[in-house]
């Protein structure tokens, strides 16, 4: 009997898996290889993408200081004095101090930058240059960047140059670097950015990708400027056929193999970002995917195997007693004692699961009841927190305007106009106090949101006497999306009071609100004092811990609300430099 319920086991369990394994082996055989290599093409691709983010983030920072330069006419002014006086005075030399350290701030803070050549035609041929100053060309260490210029077409407004220089007479091997020209608009120069290319080399070398897989960045010209292959001959011998093909990944057969290329071709620059594979690599990992397959399969059969022997052990001890029972039942003979306390093991195992079942479902009701409430009373905590907080500060406003009437006299006019500036910073806080006292849990249209905020703004400009402005960037179809009230104010209040009020001149404050998708994105940018990076990271630090403080707290707060509101579906970050200022971004879904 023992080998019956055995065989029966083997038949019902074992055959259908042997059925689905041969099928499955065979679909993995034929479907594996297809999987892998659009898996790699898609891969790829994200690969290509990624490097071309990175590599532009750098190329727009490179742009930006090419755009100080183009658009800084006063600096031009001043390297043009500094070019054609001889004398050197006290003021010249402040003014070349000044334009030196501007030259070479940028190529000393960026580690893959090589130098910087601002070049303004002259008689004389001198060359503001980041490792060397304001130097004669004809001295110069490096003079093939000024040939090329001279012999570029001068409808040719920028352009890409590869280009091999030595930094010093002594050095045995050049120096690779991508020289980046753009012409100067307002007069005739050139500014020349010399980009060194192995730290690119390096960085596309350190990524992880397939054996023998080369990534390479073309410029406008087909040559290769950057490749993660210390030899780029071959690929270079491949680009004419490369060349030919329009579609993002396709296959090219030259006399050594076949290659997969994926290609992605950038509208800023004009480059080309390639990966070439050769097929063979691809074959390799299929096989040996279904070599780990086959294997897996073969281990979970002889698994499967020895558990059913098993099974079938135990299942059959279980029929066993039970038939053990029943025959001495027949015969009359003394039966074994019965469970304790549940009849069987299966009614036993439901009544436990039903009962844990049962516990766990009011105990998670109970939680989720006790945590709205946590966060609803926090709500109304936070709200009631930030309206002393703001209140306080305006009345103290409008006290000090009071004491500055009570201590000075003015003439007619001048007291009504002040006595008119104070009665309607009042209107305005009593129109925010309504609109902070209605009810916490009311959404409210982001137009009234925003009309609340410009009345905060109104009190604030009064207090710090047009200290600042404010610009509005709003989609209008936006404005009649849902939001949680109260979250803009401390946006704006963070800026005054951490940014502009710590800053001499006046600043300006710009808030964009726009829809993206499903998702309302809230930008809230000042030109004030800003924050070190230090500063900055505890700043986010703080926005992330669950402790309260007293430092930001509008922001603090505010950042609390939203993410009680929509949870993960929220994300606000903070970037800020010194001296330069703060924005803060934000997005929520809409609702």
């Amino acid at each position: 009997m023992k080998k019956y319920f055995f065989i029966k086991n083997f038949i019902l369990f074992i055959s259908p898996f042997l059925v689905l394994l041969f099928l499955f082996v065979t679909f993995t055989i034929i479907s594996t290889q297809k999987f892998i290599i659009n898996d790699i093409d898609k891969n790829n691709l994200t690969l290509l993408k990624q490097i071309q983010q990175n590599v532009e983030l750098i190329m727009d920072e490179i742009a930006q200081q090419m755009i100080f330069f183009n658009n800084n006419d006063k600096a031009i002014l001043t390297m043009k004095s500094l070019i054609g006086e001889n004398n050197m005075t006290l003021d010249r030399l402040n003014s070349y101090g000044l334009i030196d350290g501007f030259i070479r701030a940028p190529a000393n803070s960026k580690p893959y930058i090589h130098s910087i050549y601002v070049y303004l035609e002259n008689d004389k041929d001198l060359v503001f240059s980041s490792n060397e100053g304001l130097v004669s060309i004809r001295e110069s260490m490096d003079k093939s960047w000024y040939e090329i210029y001279k012999s570029k077409d001068i409808n040719a407004r920028s352009w890409t140059e590869l280009r091999n220089i030595k930094n010093r007479s002594f050095e045995k091997n050049n120096t690779k670097i991508l020289s980046i020209y753009r012409r100067l608009d307002n007069t005739k120069g050139v500014i020349v950015l010399n980009i060194l290319a192995d730290y690119f080399n390096n960085t596309l070398a350190s990524l992880t990708t397939l054996p023998d897989q080369g990534i390479f960045i073309v410029n406008e010209k087909n040559n290769v400027i950057f490749s993660n292959k210390t030899d780029s001959n071959m690929f270079q011998n491949y680009l004419p056929k490369i060349a030919e093909g329009t579609d993002s990944i396709f296959t090219i057969d030259t006399k050594s193999a076949k290659y997969t290329v994926n290609q992605l071709i950038s509208s800023n620059y004009n480059w080309k970002y390639i990966s070439l594979i050769p097929q063979s690599t691809l074959y390799e990992m299929s096989i040996k995917l279904i070599t780990y397959a086959l294997t897996v399969m073969v281990i979970a059969f002889v698994f499967g195997f020895i558990l059913i022997y098993y099974l079938t052990h135990k299942n059959y001890r279980q029929v066993s007693n039970i038939i053990s029972i029943l025959s001495s039942a027949e015969k009359g003979l003394t039966l074994p004692p019965p469970p304790d306390k549940i009849k069987d093991e299966y009614g036993y195992i439901i009544h436990n699961i039903l009962k844990t079942f049962i516990e766990q479902s009011y105990l998670k009701i109970q939680l989720s009841e006790k945590k709205y409430r946590m966060e609803a009373l926090e709500l109304l905590a936070l709200q009631s927190q930030m309206n002393p907080h703001f209140l306080l500060n305006t009345l103290e406003t409008v006290n000090w305007e009071s004491l500055k009437l009570m201590r000075k006299t003015f003439r007619e006019d001048i007291l009504i106009e002040k006595l008119s500036g104070i009665h309607y910073m009042i209107e305005n806080l009593s129109d925010i106090l309504k609109y902070a006292l209605g009810n916490p849990h009311e959404n409210v249209t982001l137009e009234t949101e925003i009309s609340n905020t410009k009345s905060y703004i109104e009190i604030q400009k009064y207090r710090y006497e047009d200290k600042f402005d404010v610009i509005w960037d709003c989609e209008n179809t936006a404005m009649n999306y849902m939001v949680i009230k109260l979250f803009l104010q401390p946006l704006i209040e963070n800026s005054i009071y951490h940014g502009i009020k710590e800053k001499d001149k006046n600043c300006l404050i710009k808030i964009k609100i726009k829809k993206s998708g499903s998702i309302l994105k809230i930008s809230v940018v000042d030109n004030g004092i800003g924050v070190n990076l230090e500063k900055l990271d505890e700043i986010r630090r703080k926005l992330e811990s669950v402790d309260d403080y007293s430092e930001h707290i509008g922001l603090y707060n505010t950042s609390k609300r939203l993410k009680l509101k929509y949870g993960d579906r929220y994300k606000l970050s903070i970037r800020s430099k010194y001296n330069l200022g703060t924005a803060i971004y934000i997005e929520i879904p809409i609702s």
